[in-house]
């Protein structure tokens, strides 16, 4: 887990439907606006970007840990 990654969700048309901070334990929660597919994508400074493809199916909330590479990037 990384504290203050910026976490961004992308619709499926390529717009952000969410964004918000990783907490300092790395952990985050944001709201998804509507039922299907997603790309959850996550950066934080000296880290390389990560993305994850998800699809959202229903009113539960789903459980997507990110893990940014533990290599470091000239920030």
């Amino acid at each position: 887990p990384v504290a203050r990654a910026k976490v961004t969700l992308i619709d499926r048309h390529g717009r952000q439907a969410g964004a918000t901070l990783s907490a300092g334990d790395g952990s985050y929660a944001l709201a998804v606006p509507a039922q299907g597919p997603y790309v959850l994508a996550a950066r934080a400074a000296g880290h390389p970007p990560l993305a994850h493809a998800a699809t959202h199916g229903g009113d539960r909330p789903v459980d997507l840990d990110l893990s940014l590479p533990g290599e470091t990037v000239p920030a």
